[in-house]
């Protein structure tokens, strides 16, 4: 009945972000998008870098009380969504405008999943007991959010550098400095532990920041948040791949502590690799474009 109750909340928790993004979509104008999306995912960023705090304030207190209290969030949050829905005015949809050769949505889902199986990973999974290789257990709420704060980071970064670089080469560049940064913590010692995080966390901002952005550009102009809430349910997911994989007792086991250790920058890695190969396709067809 629990991991019923999970699944739920992991599928209802995914369709009540994609419409942020619709309305976001549907409100702002073009030049504020990037802006106002950075915000959005900079919320979900400051709030995982938060749980491990409020995991200390809310511990021997009722398990029920954190459930009721985001219940209630939502509520008052889906409530605010509904007033301020139905009093603003759409922003005027440009007319046609020739757009450049787009990602396949394939391979985009699937280097989503790839980069976010491989962060649910070494997140949620691989993270408290590497620190606890070299610190004390009073410690992880302090060293647990450095991931989520160079995510946070990345994406004030990512509104510049994603203006000079292409949205494609972003992406990869994010995976790749997530696998990076996720085999650096294998190092023996505090220090490659918190600088791999930190770099890791860097390459996921890249990383998914990009993703919103090739969503919203597949979408575009009317389907934006269908685009939105496939990827939200990509990375659902991915975070339901990761309580399967808890609910087995896999990652407690001593034998699957090195696949553990290997699969996460492997799989950021992989994650490069469909969105280079559209990279590639599209310059190949543009080198046959008569024009």
């Amino acid at each position: 009945m629990l991991l019923g109750f999970t699944a739920l909340w992991v599928v209802t928790s995914s369709a009540l972000r994609a419409p942020l993004f619709g309305l976001l979509a549907r409100h702002a104008t073009k030049p504020q998008a990037p802006r106002l999306t950075a915000i959005a995912l900079l919320g979900m960023g400051v709030a995982a870098a938060l749980s491990p705090y409020l995991g200390t304030l809310l511990k021997g207190l009722d398990a029920r009380l954190p459930f009721a209290l985001s219940s209630l969030s939502l509520l008052l949050v889906a409530g605010a969504l509904v007033v301020a829905e139905r009093r603003l005015v759409p922003a005027a949809v440009p007319s046609a405008a020739p757009s450049a050769p787009r990602v396949p949505v394939l391979s985009l889902l699937l280097a989503v999943f790839l980069a976010a199986s491989a962060v649910q990973v070494a997140a949620f999974i691989n993270a408290a007991p590497r620190y606890l290789r070299d610190v004390d257990p009073l410690w992880l709420p302090w060293l647990l959010p450095v991931f989520w704060i160079g995510f946070s980071l990345a994406l004030y970064w990512r509104k510049g550098f994603g203006a000079r670089v292409d949205t494609l080469r972003v992406f990869a560049i994010g995976c790749l400095a997530g696998a990076v940064g996720f085999a650096s913590t294998a190092i023996a010692g505090l220090g490659p532990a918190i600088l791999g995080f930190g770099i890791a966390g860097l390459g996921w901002g890249l990383t998914l920041g990009s993703a919103f952005a090739l969503a919203a550009e597949r979408g575009a102009p009317d389907r934006v948040a269908t685009f939105m809430g496939i990827l939200f349910a990509v990375l659902a997911g991915a975070a339901f791949l990761r309580i399967g994989l808890g609910l087995t007792g896999w990652p407690q086991q001593a034998g699957w502590a090195p696949y553990l250790v290997v699969a996460p920058p492997l799989a950021a890695a992989l994650a490069a690799v469909p969105i280079l190969t559209a990279m590639r396709l599209r310059r190949l067809r543009g080198s046959l474009d008569p024009r």
